[in-house]
């Protein structure tokens, strides 16, 4: 309907709408279509002239148009609509005289009206950020065309005013007054309209409402009213976002500086098994390895690291075709081929004793119960795969519990056990549940203890000893498939978790409620739980999606945020991934759909790198949490990327300068001398290390 509005603008004509039920049974579209074809031409004399042609016909095994105005019960359907975009008549199994007649009446109202067109074009007359985005606290500017395409009358008398349907403030052009448009005449007038900062994100419609007299053919003095509506959407979508994939996105993105040029890029994984990389203003880079196809779906988040101290950050990711891949900036480095579905997040740790780090998986196959460990190589870890006798559907947990320099393994099985395989590959413990651990484990030392954490199908949540013994169980209302998280709240450690009930649930190490929770949301909670402190008051935020397609956002006190939820156009299906793509000083929230990738950028100047801010707590996927910033840090890498390089001196530059204030991470990264003192010896520390010195 759109198309046909804006062809009125130049030549006004009548549209003639045929629904066929059954197409080509026992008619052709083609014999329905010749049923109508006589032609009606302008036979006033106006300047510009109208036309009929034949019906558009449509396909409609759902009775659509007939549903809609219940044209009867025979088929096909018609419907004429005039110039007006107002259904002049509808009715069925009409036959060629009728409707021509019916047509021709419609021309011949045309004829002895007044006929305006309207077009708007808007723009931004100010964007506070440059984005190209309208965003509260924008303004745009809308420039109004009014055309008379009557065929015999002048527009006299002429108001135009503008409304919307929420509270926007018109700065100027709300009112419009001409004493005169003649036939064929063309007047433009503009709007300028400022977004509040507290507007409801999504679309605003802006009215047009044109009023008018023109003289008919009898000398008779008639009326003209008419709404024309123009809309566009209020966001914080990021720009160059949302993107759409065509497929479910269950993984949460790893975003890093695949190629080594200083900025940002976006890897992530799709249901139809496609690999994606995306450059930081959202351009797919399609060169002769991305997108990659795996051959099968992708249910587990790319991990991220350095894992041969090559100076390129490394990817893995595992696909159901029984493959773990490993990628570079120069392509394909390695593909291992498993003996099992490959369906969980790969973790990257230490499990050897040498200076290169090794990619875990667990498979779910019958055939395949086993963990698997690789070398940056593709190579076996020795010793491994392990066989555990158990399928497991989502990723490891990594930590060295005996404090031998190598990580101990945490798994969940769909034979609902939690355990805890040694590095040696012995089982030191193993935790028996109600139902299968289809949320990925998560380890979280608080400073006083260590916990192993997960949520079951049997609607509890489960928090373990390091010994295995219950600490506490919690029970929900439904299964949990959410990887528990960790955070800081008022000098405390509190674990959230998502159930199929709708809560996110905040609990103490104890597993006591905490203030102001659970909160209650309108559909199930489809990603883990992420933290980051958006408006930079020192307070984590704490952000999650569910299968409504909402993006959530709390405070600590479970009270929500502005703008929240923000409702996409497809339900969510992966965990929120937080940090600041374009450096701009504000976060970006990532989260993947059914069929998009969302990427929600805060106004607010804000950070991330202190918190558990990413699907399993950091780009390695090690689900393990640290009380006190997150988790240890790695010398020299502040932005916690797995690679040292010109970002991790930018932000040092920046902490000496006074510029940022640098979380316990950062601190910790980047005192490269171990002196407590953050200068310019640091600096020059980390010069060293990006040259080999």
């Amino acid at each position: 309907m759109d198309q046909i509005n804006d062809a009125w603008a130049d030549n006004p004509f009548v549209v003639n709408i045929t629904e066929l039920n059954d197409p080509n049974q026992p008619y052709s579209c083609s014999q329905w279509g010749n049923q109508y074809s006589n032609s009606h031409n302008n036979s006033g004399g106006g300047s510009q002239g109208y036309s009929h042609e034949p019906p558009l016909m449509v396909s409609g095994p759902n009775m659509g148009m007939w549903s809609m105005f219940n044209t009867g019960s025979a088929f096909p359907s018609n419907v004429f609509i005039d110039h007006t975009m107002q259904v002049f008549h509808k009715t069925n199994n009409v036959t060629p005289s009728t409707a021509n007649g019916i047509i021709q009446d419609m021309l011949d109202a045309m004829e002895n009206s007044l006929i305006m067109a309207t077009a708007g074009i808007i723009t931004q007359s100010v964007d506070a950020d440059d984005d190209g985005v309208i965003n509260p606290g924008d303004e745009v500017l809308i420039s109004f065309t009014l055309e008379n395409n009557s065929f015999n009358a002048d527009a006299l008398n002429i108001n135009a005013s503008i409304n919307t349907n929420t509270e926007l403030e018109i700065v100027s052009g709300a009112n419009v007054n001409m004493d005169y448009l003649s036939e064929g005449s063309i007047s433009q007038f503009q709007t300028v309209i400022q977004i509040p900062m507290d507007i409801s994100l999504g679309e605003i419609d802006v009215i047009l409402t044109l009023s008018a007299d023109y003289i008919d053919q009898d000398g008779v003095t008639q009326e003209y009213l008419r709404d024309f509506v123009y809309s566009f959407q209020v966001s914080l979508h990021q720009s160059g976002f949302p993107i759409s994939t065509g497929s479910q996105l269950k993984p949460s993105p790893v975003v890093v500086d695949f190629n080594n040029d200083g900025s940002l890029d976006v890897l992530i994984g799709d249901y139809v098994g496609l690999v994606h990389l995306y450059n930081g203003g959202g351009s797919e880079v399609i060169d002769a390895t991305f997108p990659y196809d795996t051959g099968n779906q992708i249910w587990g988040s790319p991990s991220a690291a350095d894992l041969d101290n090559d100076g390129n950050i490394d990817i893995a990711i595992t696909s159901k075709s029984k493959y773990l891949y490993i990628f570079d900036q120069y392509g394909l480095k390695v593909e291992y081929f498993a003996d099992s579905y490959l369906m969980g997040t790969p973790a990257i740790g230490q499990l050897d004793d040498d200076e290169e780090l090794e990619v875990v998986v667990g498979g779910y196959s019958s055939s395949g119960k086993k963990i698997y460990a690789i070398n940056a190589d593709g190579s076996e870890v020795d010793g491994f795969p392990i066989e555990v006798g158990e399928k497991m559907i989502k990723g490891v947990a990594l930590y060295d519990f005996n404090n031998n320099g190598i990580d101990d393994i945490v798994f969940g099985t769909d034979s609902d056990n939690i355990t805890l395989l040694l590095d040696d590959g012995t089982i030191s413990w193993s935790y028996a549940t109600g139902d299968k651990i289809q949320s990925a484990p998560s380890i979280i030392n608080t400073g006083n203890e260590i916990l192993v954490c997960a949520g079951s199908k049997d609607d509890n949540f489960y928090c373990l000893t390091e010994n295995g013994d219950l600490k506490f169980s919690y029970p929900t209302g439904n299964n949990i498939y959410t990887s528990p998280s960790a955070v800081e709240l008022n000098g405390s450690t509190a674990i959230f978790f998502g159930s199929d009930d709708g809560n996110i649930y905040a609990v103490d190490v104890n597993g006591n409620n905490l203030p102001g929770w659970p909160q209650q949301t309108d559909d199930n909670i489809v990603g883990s739980i992420a933290f980051a402190d958006m408006d930079n008051d020192g307070s984590p935020e704490i952000i999650s999606t569910n299968g409504a397609g909402q993006l959530l956002s709390y405070n600590g006190d479970g009270s929500q945020n502005q703008y929240f939820p923000i409702t996409a156009e497809f339900p969510y299906a992966g965990s929120p991934h937080i940090t600041d793509l374009d450096g701009d000083g504000d976060l970006e929230i990532f989260t993947g759909s059914t069929n998009t990738l969302v990427v929600t950028d805060i106004k607010t100047e804000g950070g991330s790198d202190a918190f558990w801010s990413t699907y399993r707590g950091n780009d390695k996927r090690t689900g393990y949490y640290e009380a006190g910033g997150g988790g240890a840090c790695t010398t020299a890498d502040l932005n916690d990327d797995g690679i040292i390089d010109i970002l991790d001196i930018v932000q040092t530059i920046n902490i000496v300068l006074g510029n940022i204030t640098p979380s316990a991470t950062q601190v910790c990264a980047a005192d490269v001398n171990g002196d407590t003192i953050i200068d310019i010896l640091d600096i020059v520390l980390i010069v060293n290390i990006i040259m080999g010195n």
